[in-house]
């Protein structure tokens, strides 16, 4: 595929990012769980004490994001957020909206948002295989708007660490971790939902074929692969520092 629609990267996105921000929460609040399945209970949990967070962390992890797609430069995204004269007291609403670009875009977004929130209200981080099932099943995605998918990529990537860098933050840790073992597995779900034709797991097998072999599949290709590496790693260093 080289090319991804744009309904398709703006939910992986969204996902990616509510995958990433769930992490970041649960190890900051609850580093004995490291490692460990979260019952039901306890993300709701999560939820609810930072329900009135959670747009605004969204908003500002996805809006450089929302704005690169749109604008073939930092200058020109830079010239014409000028131009609208936002401050402080712009909500998140508002901002969101002009990231899209479009009605259909910002309502795409809010739909993503919406069941990823509901998802996450019932307990339950959505797993890639059943945002895959929706996504092959919804004929409204269609390919007239399309990025390439190196910009996908790196959008959904970038998504995905700031949603855990995110959420770290929230739990309020003392000490805040981007632990590299969280990081690959955030990837390989990311990917899969970016790019596979299948509504399958990708860990089914990852025992036997092993950690490369299971990212060259979500990858598709060597491009693609090599892409994953680069800004993975590219983010992971940029968050570090932070």
């Amino acid at each position: 595929m080289s090319s991804c629609p744009w309904q398709r990267v703006a939910r992986a996105m969204t996902r990616g990012f509510f995958e990433g921000l769930m992490e970041g929460l649960c190890e900051g609040t609850h580093p004995e769980l490291i490692g460990k399945r979260r019952e039901a209970k306890v993300i709701k949990q999560l939820v609810a004490d930072h329900y009135g967070e959670i747009a605004q962390a969204f908003v500002s992890a996805v809006f450089p994001l929302l704005l690169s797609l749109r604008f073939d430069s930092y200058d020109l995204a830079m010239a014409d957020l000028g131009s609208h004269h936002f401050d402080s007291h712009t909500s998140a609403k508002l901002l969101l909206r002009y990231a899209c670009g479009s009605k259909e875009a910002y309502d795409t977004v809010v739909e993503a948002y919406r069941q990823q929130m509901n998802s996450l209200l019932l307990g339950h981080v959505q797993r890639p295989e059943e945002f895959l099932k929706v996504i092959l099943e919804d004929h409204e995605v269609t390919t007239e708007n399309v990025l390439d998918t190196p910009v996908a990529i790196r959008t959904v990537v970038r998504a995905i660490m700031q949603g855990y860098a995110e959420g770290i933050k929230m739990s309020k840790a003392v000490y805040r971790q981007l632990r590299q073992q969280t990081v690959l597995r955030l990837m390989v779900n990311g990917m899969s939902t970016l790019l596979s034709d299948e509504a399958v797991d990708p860990w089914l097998d990852a025992d036997t074929i092993g950690l490369e072999a299971v990212y060259k599949r979500v990858s598709i290709n060597a491009f693609n692969y090599e892409t994953l590496l680069d800004e993975m790693n590219q983010a992971y260093a940029d968050l570090s520092l932070e």
